[in-house]
């Protein structure tokens, strides 16, 4: 995997697909597990995966990928849920 990570810092979008293949399903289970909702786990999901390849420069490749990626699913979906939250007692 972490060819791949350095494929895309090297300019290789097409690397990207490679991670996304790998932890797609997992991701969604946790931003699923997390909202309840098949498509606002999906867009989480997606936004997860946007967020991983805007920062990726961020990440440290002496530690594992996927917690990092995960870190940043969690975060979304917390905000999703704060949203959903602050929306329902209007």
């Amino acid at each position: 995997m972490l060819a791949a990570v350095d494929a895309t810092r090297g300019g290789d979008r097409d690397a990207f697909n490679q991670i996304v293949g790998r932890y797609q399903r997992r991701l969604f289970g946790l931003t699923l597990m997390m909202v309840r909702q098949p498509t606002a786990a999906e867009e989480v999901t997606q936004d997860a995966f946007i967020r991983a390849f805007t920062f990726l420069d961020r990440y440290d490749a002496d530690r594992p990928f996927y917690p990092w990626l995960a870190a940043i699913a969690v975060r979304l979906a917390q905000s999703w849920l704060r949203r959903r939250g602050s929306w329902r007692t209007r």
